[in-house]
């Protein structure tokens, strides 16, 4: 899990590559951490192109409307 604190008036929609590259999960093995999740789902404010982008580029399977 990551966060982010911001200011109230920003809104969410511009956090999310930053509140991404921010998640690391332990592999129970140990090893590298997974920074990459399955799949993200998210509202329609996430549906810009700077974010789809981001994730086709990174690969992540999303649910997002447009």
């Amino acid at each position: 899990m990551a966060f982010l604190v911001t200011p109230g008036q920003w809104g969410d929609a511009p956090q999310m590559i930053e509140i991404l590259e921010r998640i690391r999960v332990a592999r129970p093995q140990g090893g590298h951490p997974r920074t990459r999740p399955g799949h993200l789902g998210g509202g329609k404010a996430y549906s810009s192109r700077r974010n789809r982008r981001y994730l086709r580029r990174r690969q992540v399977k999303h649910t997002i409307p447009e």
